[in-house]
């Protein structure tokens, strides 16, 4: 890890390109983002017979007048709960005065929202279904194409980043290595340096590219989608995320697993390497001694050792996989058993508000203490 730290001050050079391609990363998650929110009107258009001007001007009067029934639901309760003498009665009409209230907010935004998007689909969406429907799809095409040229220009750029910095690395090793004593060849070899040359190089452009371009653009993306659940619903989405650390703690595991397991590897190539070397180099003095098999043997045990070591990386990255799905599955499933709860049980909320909870605390508290005693018998 320290050395490929040290790696990265290559980069540096090419700040300016990590910068665009940052920025570039960041319009594509906005299109992404903006893309599945198409996906509603277009619903909308082929599921009804209005269009979107129509179906807006319902959905607003329709909250309009839920507004008003909640209203005149409070009003009546505080009515009753100063005509009441019990306490027992207004301890009860106070938590349901609590909930019509919340209920009564949440409803406001939403009619907030909802003349927000009137004005907007005024402005911009013809009247005719139709016409919608076409201007709505060619909108997610032209998304997608802005999305696909700004994902273009971030790969792009985050490829000349590592590439560059990958010939300088490269012309920089060399140029050190070139003006080493020769005593240094004799005692360590070529293979540990043509290792260096070739698959450690490699292997440094692949960290590169995951760290500049998806540990950059999948986070943005995850931002996207966050951003628009939340503006659905921020209670299913906070259930959608409890298994967001579980996840970064396998995530975290298994990345390091990798680096393990990927450094083993690295050292059994570069053990073939030195084996191949001394093969190639002495092969007149194999051929004198007849020693073939055991040079076969001594090959087959290296290429064995490695295999195993590629094994064992091949099963981690297959494993990692699945896990992550499974996360996934049971965040999805938690998220719509809550999601059915709320709608069969027609709750706005999961978790009660504050005015709420504390009312029907308190009434709780009032049954409890009146079945325990006389003071509120008849």
């Amino acid at each position: 890890m320290k050395n490929f730290i040290r790696a990265l001050r290559f980069t540096w050079p090419y700040r300016y390109r990590l910068l665009f391609s940052i920025l570039f990363a960041a319009l594509a998650a906005v299109f992404w983002s903006l893309n599945l929110t198409a996906i509603y009107p277009v619903l909308k258009i082929l599921g009804s017979e209005q269009n979107l001007q129509q179906w807006i001007d319902a959905e607003v009067e329709r909250t309009q007048k839920d507004i008003n029934q909640l209203q005149a639901d409070i009003d009546t309760r505080s009515d009753a709960q100063q005509r009441v003498p019990g306490e027992k009665e207004k301890v009860s009409l106070s938590g349901q005065m609590a909930k019509l209230e919340s209920r009564l907010e949440q409803a406001r935004h939403y009619l907030y929202r909802m003349q927000v998007i009137k004005r907007f689909i005024d402005r911009v969406f013809p009247t005719d279904r139709f016409q919608t429907l076409a201007l709505v799809i060619g909108l997610v095409v032209l998304g997608i194409v802005l999305k696909g040229i700004f994902e273009f220009g971030q790969e792009y750029l985050v490829g000349s980043v590592i590439k560059l910095s990958q010939y300088d690395l490269r012309n920089r090793f060399y140029r050190n290595v070139i003006h080493l004593d020769v005593n240094h060849f004799n005692t360590s070899g070529t293979h540990e340096l043509m290792a260096r040359f070739t698959g450690d190089s490699d292997m440094l452009a692949v960290g590169q590219n995951t760290l500049f371009g998806k540990m950059i653009a999948e986070p943005l993306r995850a931002i996207g989608c966050v951003v628009i659940a939340c503006l659905i619903s921020w209670q299913l989405t906070l259930m959608f995320l409890v298994l967001v650390p579980v996840a970064l703690v396998i995530l975290t595991k298994v990345g390091r697993t990798m680096k393990r397991a990927t450094r083993r590897l690295l050292d059994r190539m570069s053990s073939i390497y030195k084996l191949l070397q001394e093969s190639f180099r002495g092969i007149r003095v194999v051929k004198a001694f007849t020693m073939e098999p055991y040079e076969r043997r001594r090959f087959a045990t290296a290429t064995k050792d490695y295999y195993r070591k590629a094994m064992w990386v091949v099963t981690v990255d297959a494993l990692s996989g699945p896990v992550i799905e499974l996360l996934g599955t049971l965040a999805i499933a938690g998220a719509l058993l809550v999601g059915a709860y709320l709608v069969l049980n027609r709750e706005t909320h999961l978790v009660p508000a504050a005015g709420s909870a504390s009312a029907c605390w308190s009434s709780r508290w009032t049954r409890r203490r009146c079945s325990n005693s006389t003071c509120c018998s008849p």
